[in-house]
């Protein structure tokens, strides 16, 4: 006779789906263990009812999984349940605020030097201090956007450098790259803002980036890398474009600074427009291309684009756009080789011809509109997983509050996601809060009081319609008067279909 595990799994073979799983230990009488799983297939339904040890074993193990393609999901056998539990926390705890700081990457200098690690951070927060109410000309920013300080040690000697980025050649960095080459510890510190076109054109909505590099010349890597919006920052930093947006700067070094290694942490909070390809930078700026990036015989890497590259806000030129319909972000920036000005872009896109998201190095020479790709590298779920779990979490957390990047990258765009799915079901689950408000998505958008309601919560007007209020309170999209997190997802992607 067939016992009732192996019931379950013949059910699952006719393609039975499992609808609904209820537990329950009963600490007095005997059997101490039930399970009751629900099963549908064709608006059939099957009920099995079972205290079968084997069978409680493996069903304990059962947890609802998002589907890739839509927001649907299944239940799916995990191997260790206490890591969907705590994956489940940390993901609750990003959409809910919790965490502020979450560290992605952390490095240390070399065992040798880990003792000069709190120098270098003084160096660079007296480096912050001195660009303190230098600004560039008759205007409001910041000249530390246009410096790249550099600290040398040798012999135990220090020296340091303070060098323009619209001065200095790119032969000049492979000069400067040489010399490095021959200390004890070489580290450039670079500030960069990252802006739309300006004046602003009327379809673009594209916020700024602001944020802070820091790069072992010597070595040829990332120590760290920080950054955020301004609207981000708009929530930690008080008068936010006072002091040419030098503020936002010291804010991110103070929040970030270590005195024993180089950290760079997640961009927070998630809930702002251009929240999506802020984790596609961070991926990208701390691990690299996957190929050499050579341009007239000089050897580049993002790192050192972002730290010598000019802001082109001044040039009247986007330095930064991020188009959500299409899902293709750039930065941009401004480079000068033997006399002659050139913009350099890094671009993450999906195309014909390459699908999947990637990032491409391409070269704008001036006043030519041709362009020249030196460097491409398509973005994998696997490596982005392996390479850090909480950046990899962000990255699929937009899928909540970013409909195109739901629709576009998540089922098609993103190499190796149904890979990592298949390794390790657990990777994927951050899909699960899109999964949790399709629901009440689908029944605001077809109500038009519900959806009346909903808006004029979100910005906090006077409601005379308290049926829908009470409805809004019970499917929990609204709470006190307030929208909960759960109703501002819902809100921010009705936004976006509106």
């Amino acid at each position: 006779m067939n016992g009732d595990l192996e019931k379950l799994f013949e059910l699952l073979h006719k393609d039975y789906k499992i609808t609904s799983i209820h537990i329950s230990i009963n600490k007095k009488d005997e059997p101490h263990e039930l399970a009751e799983l629900s099963f549908e297939k064709d608006d059939k339904v099957v009920n099995l009812s079972s205290s079968e040890e084997k069978l409680f074993s493996y069903v304990i193990r059962l947890h609802s999984i998002p589907h890739i393609e839509d927001d649907g999901s299944d239940f799916v056998y995990i191997e260790e349940p206490n890591r969907y539990f705590e994956l489940q926390k940390r993901i609750i705890d990003l959409i809910c605020r919790t965490k502020e700081d979450l560290v992605i990457c952390e490095k240390k200098l070399d065992a040798n030097l880990l003792k000069f690690t709190n120098r270098v951070v003084t160096f660079e927060k007296n480096w912050i201090l001195s660009e303190k109410g230098v600004k560039i000309g008759n205007t409001k920013l910041c000249q530390i956007f246009y410096d790249v300080g550099v600290f040398y040690l040798r012999d135990d000697q220090i020296e340091f450098e303070l060098l323009s980025k619209e001065r200095i050649n790119l032969s000049e960095v492979q000069e400067l790259l040489t010399k490095s080459g021959k200390t004890d510890l070489a580290i450039c510190f670079s500030a960069f803002v990252l802006t739309p076109s300006f004046p602003r054109k009327k379809n673009d909505t594209s916020d700024v980036i602001v944020g802070i590099i820091i790069y072992d010349l010597k070595n040829r890597q990332t120590l760290s890398f920080n950054i955020n919006s301004l609207n981000q920052l708009r929530r930690r930093v008080e008068n936010v474009g006072k002091h040419g947006l030098w503020e936002c700067i010291f804010n991110i070094f103070e929040r970030t600074k270590n005195t024993e290694s180089f950290r760079s942490y997640l961009p927070l909070p998630l809930d702002i427009r251009d929240f999506t390809p802020l984790p596609w930078f961070c991926f990208a700026f701390l691990r690299g291309l996957s190929e050499e990036i050579v341009f007239e015989n000089i050897k580049l890497d993002l790192s050192l684009f972002l730290a010598f590259g000019t802001p082109l806000l001044l040039l009247k030129k986007p330095s930064y756009s991020f188009d959500p319909q299409r899902q293709v972000a750039f930065i941009m920036l401004g480079f000068r080789q033997g006399g002659r000005p050139s913009n350099h872009q890094v671009r993450f896109d999906m195309s014909e011809g390459e699908p999947k998201l990637h990032v491409d190095y391409q070269v704008f020479p001036e006043n030519k509109p041709a362009y020249k790709i030196i460097g491409h590298s398509v973005l994998n779920y696997t490596d982005i997983w392996d390479f850090d779990e909480n950046l990899a979490i962000s990255f699929l957390l937009a899928s909540a509050y970013d409909i195109k990047f739901d629709n576009l990258v998540v089922p098609h765009g993103l190499s190796k996601l149904d890979e990592s799915f298949r390794n390790n079901p657990l990777t994927v689950y951050p899909l699960f809060v899109r999964s949790m408000v399709s629901n009440p998505f689908k029944l605001i958008k077809g109500n038009m009081k519900l959806f009346d309601a909903l808006f004029k919560t979100a910005k906090k007007e006077t409601i005379t319609d308290y049926e829908s209020l009470k409805k809004l309170e019970a499917i929990g999209l609204v709470r006190e008067g307030l929208l909960t997190v759960l109703g501002n997802i819902v809100y921010m992607r009705l936004l976006q279909t509106k």
